[in-house]
């Protein structure tokens, strides 16, 4: 029970932060487009 509910939080803040990777990522991105054009 106790590994099934650590899994559980792990997933919640893991939903949270990837938006947030994701969006870093995309304006890293477009960042190096832009400087490198």
């Amino acid at each position: 029970m106790l590994i099934i509910n650590f899994i559980s939080k792990y997933r919640q803040e893991l939903s949270l932060i990837a938006p947030s990777v994701v969006q870093l990522v995309l304006t890293g991105y477009l960042f190096f487009a832009v400087a490198t054009a």
